[in-house]
């Protein structure tokens, strides 16, 4: 049996009187886009939150590759592979997207240091690897970039490096059809890639169209987890 990307064990998490999540078990695997679903207060955000390092569970555990794992902060989250895209991107306007998709190592190394040639090489072997390079060029200054666009590098910087995990909130609630069309395809690349994709989302009709699984939470609770074929949409809401 393959073992999960990432996977949660009997995650309960309490906030004073409400209980965020309550006993919740659900496995993530390479390769598989599984879409979070629920009404608002369901849960999928604290559980986005634990697993990004916001949050640490009140009991349970985190595996990652079968090992538990302590997401104490965002950086231990985000070196075991997990990373969570926001709906708003944290993109810095004034630098170029080469340079945003590189920020990590502008950061770690110093701006200086940095060979700017290599740097614009790379993040255009990433922009054709997922076909946006008629979108975004690596020189491109990123003001006034459309929501779609940010977003889109802010996909190719979590990339960086070794993501084994990733999660996207939400991500078409300010797209265009077609620029949802076009996120469609980047995050079945990601798929193909062996990368495990969480989408989450309120449009059924996305989720039949690019989920392999669906969870769906309910009061902090998991009362479904089931292949996307085998959900009607009444059990999905």
């Amino acid at each position: 049996m393959t073992v999960p990307v990432v996977a949660v064990e009997g995650v309960s998490k309490r906030f004073g009187a409400v209980q965020a999540l309550r006993d919740v078990s659900v496995a993530f695997n390479v390769g598989e886009i599984t879409a979070l679903i629920g009404e608002n207060g369901a849960g999928k955000s604290t559980l986005m939150r634990v697993l990004e390092g916001e949050h640490r569970p009140d009991s349970g555990r985190v595996l990652v590759d079968g090992q538990p794992v302590q997401l104490s902060s965002p950086r231990a989250a985000h070196g075991s592979g997990i990373r969570v895209i926001h709906q708003e991107p944290e993109i810095i306007p004034e630098l170029t997207v080469a340079e945003n998709i590189f920020i990590g190592d502008i950061k770690a190394r110093g701006a200086i240091f940095l060979d700017r040639a290599d740097l614009e090489r790379r993040s255009l072997d990433l922009l054709r690897t997922f076909g946006v390079v008629d979108v975004l060029s690596p020189g491109q200054r990123c003001h006034g970039l459309s929501p779609a666009l940010r977003q889109l590098i802010e996909i190719m910087r979590a990339l960086r490096p070794g993501a084994r995990l990733l999660a996207f909130d939400e991500p078409t609630s300010s797209l265009t059809e077609d620029e949802a069309q076009r996120l469609f395809r980047v995050i079945r690349r990601l798929k193909a890639d062996g990368v495990a994709v969480i989408y989450i989302s309120h449009r059924l009709r996305e989720i039949i169209e690019l989920a392999d699984r669906c969870v769906v939470m309910r009061d902090g609770s998991r009362v479904a987890d089931e292949p996307i074929a085998a959900l009607d949409e009444q059990r999905m809401v």
